[in-house]
């Protein structure tokens, strides 16, 4: 619902600066006797206020539509934990951290699996942070971090040799197979 009333405000907020763009800039001609325009389009003689004007009221769009941008941001990430020969691994850490492409990274939930063995998330990226990564974490859980290792992981059922990351807004699958 936030996210529906946040797009809402950001589209309503551009077309009244459009509107109040092209009031103010728009084909109305100006009102000047000659000598008034004289004495205005002198120091300005090369330069077209009309243009620039234009020009700052684009600007100023570009920056709110960048604004609304942030609403892509929603991304979810789901997929099971299995252990081949013995099925679904319940209670299984699943940590997702946000990425930025570089190095810094930030923490941003845990998710745990189900007794299926299914686990799935959804996170909010932070400004600035275009990727989202999810990894499995088997030393919260003492009996799990002695019984599995992760060995391989899976995307949309191709295995993957670089795990887990997904573009900031995306919806992902990653499944994780854990052999003893």
């Amino acid at each position: 619902m936030s996210k529906t009333l946040s797009t809402v405000k950001c589209l309503i907020t551009t077309a009244l600066l459009i509107g109040i763009c092209e009031t103010a800039f728009g084909n109305t001609p100006l009102r000047l006797t000659k000598s008034e325009w004289k004495m205005i389009r002198k120091p300005f003689a090369n330069i077209n206020v009309r243009f620039i004007g234009a020009s700052f009221c684009l600007w100023i769009i570009g920056t709110l539509l960048g604004s609304c941008d942030r609403l892509k941001g929603i991304t979810t990430i789901y997929g099971t934990v299995t252990a081949p020969g013995y099925g679904p691994v319940d209670s299984v850490r699943i940590s997702v951290i946000a990425s930025n492409g570089f190095v810094r990274t930030k923490f941003l939930t845990n998710a745990y699996t189900d007794k299926e063995g299914k686990y799935e998330v959804t996170v909010d990226a932070p400004r600035g942070y275009s990727q989202i990564e999810c990894s499995v974490v088997l030393d919260s859980d003492p009996v799990s971090s002695k019984e599995y290792r992760v060995a391989e992981a899976w995307q949309d059922g191709k295995k993957i040799k670089n795990c887990c990351s997904v573009v900031a807004g995306w919806k992902a699958n990653f499944d994780f197979k854990l052999f003893k």
